[in-house]
């Protein structure tokens, strides 16, 4: 009884602290430097993201960061499975709209092959006989880190709020 007791205890300790070391996805151990780096990393690539589809238009941009496999939850809509068939639901969007967010938040698992984003976004729609609408919203994306290191998303949200005080967060330039 006594011998089970102690066992037990220490199997509760570790599970609490979570052992001394974590092991990452390729078998290395992971420590709080190398989760720093892969948030910092996907935090960077959720901001290219956001570049490019200022500059290149909303489907090119959710086609090149995309998985394969993705599904994008749209508000008020089906869900949409698959980066082809996600570029056509966007392609037939408002013609010149631009959509671009900032990056909030990121967090990856210890194993640094899941992570997520938060942030705000604005999609402005060029208006037909006056100033273009603006929207503002919030969104997450659930990334994947893909076999060659980069990462992808597997799930996207978004849903609209009011516009915040003072406009939209300017995207941090490097």
């Amino acid at each position: 009884m006594k011998t089970e007791l102690i066992l037990l205890m220490v199997v509760g300790a570790v599970a609490l602290t979570g052992g001394c070391a974590h092991v990452g996805g390729n078998g290395t151990p992971t420590t709080a430097a190398d989760l720093a780096a892969a948030r910092s990393g996907l935090l960077q690539t959720d901001r290219a993201f956001s570049r490019l589809s200022e500059t290149s238009g909303v489907a090119n941009a959710f086609a090149a960061y995309l998985a394969d496999d993705a599904t994008l939850l749209p508000m008020n809509e089906p869900l949409i499975q698959g980066r082809q068939t996600i570029r056509a639901h966007l392609e037939s969007g408002p013609v010149g709209a631009v959509l671009v967010w900032t990056p909030l938040q990121a967090d990856v698992s210890r194993s640094r092959d899941l992570g997520y984003t938060f942030g705000t976004y604005e999609l402005r729609i060029p208006g037909t006989n006056g100033p273009p609408t603006v929207r503002h919203g919030k969104y997450v994306s659930i990334w994947k880190r893909q076999a060659d290191g980069s990462w992808k998303i597997v799930v996207d949200t978004g849903n609209p709020n009011p516009p915040p005080e003072g406009g939209l967060v300017p995207l941090p330039r490097e």
